[in-house]
């Protein structure tokens, strides 16, 4: 008997990677200009606001990061990267609804937000 649709989609989220390649992806949508600093509310070329960061728990997560502020990391690409990954990893969503969760999927997370997209 095999597992069904949804059974399937929770046990591969729960060991979703985001690929150096996808990373690099997302950074390009936007050009990936480590010098443009802030922007409004959105920082570095990631263009991660605030609330991202927190949610990303970099801080706590890396000790080589955990006195970095929110426009320090936004704007160093190491901090920021793995800010991206953390945030997508925490909270993986099939965004296209094919079953899959992909880079696809993670660059429409990263720029509209979980749940954004719906």
């Amino acid at each position: 008997m095999s597992a069904s649709p949804a059974h399937s989609l929770a046990r591969r989220s729960s060991a979703v990677r985001v690929s150096k390649n996808c990373l690099r992806c997302i950074c390009q949508a936007r050009g990936c200009d480590w010098s443009v600093g802030c922007q409004n509310d959105v920082c570095g070329a990631y263009m991660m606001n605030e609330d991202y960061f927190i949610t990303s728990n970099v801080t706590s997560r890396a000790n080589l990061y955990k006195a970095y502020t929110f426009q320090r990391c936004a704007s160093n690409p190491a901090c920021a990267t793995l800010a991206v990954k953390l945030f997508l990893q925490k909270l993986p969503s099939d965004c296209d609804g094919d079953g899959i969760i992909d880079c696809d999927d993670f660059v429409k997370e990263h720029y509209y937000g979980p749940n954004g997209f719906e």
